[in-house]
């Protein structure tokens, strides 16, 4: 990515890492992927970066001005693992 974003809000930093590497993800791929699905991954970056409260769910990150359905759908793999973590987490308590 071209443009470096500086994240407002410090507990939304490993989404926008995450999100930074699978964007360069897709651009390493040998088909890549158009202009504008570009321009929509950088304006959701973007958002993200300057979103000023914690985005804790899947449901609060498509809420985002940005956001749409395609992106949310790559996004998955970030949300799902902290519920994986969470359920193994209260398992260890008991």
């Amino acid at each position: 990515m071209e443009n470096q974003s500086r994240v407002q809000c410090s507990e939304n930093e490993s989404l926008a890492e995450y999100m930074k590497n699978k964007i360069e993800e897709l651009g390493r791929c040998p088909k890549g992927f158009s202009d504008n699905r570009s321009m929509a991954l950088q304006k959701a970056y973007t958002s993200v970066c300057g979103c000023k409260v914690p985005i804790n769910t899947l449901k609060n990150f498509s809420q985002i001005k940005g956001i749409g359905k395609w992106i949310v759908g790559l996004m998955k793999g970030f949300f799902d693992n902290d519920s994986a973590e969470i359920v193994h987490d209260n398992s260890l308590e008991k």
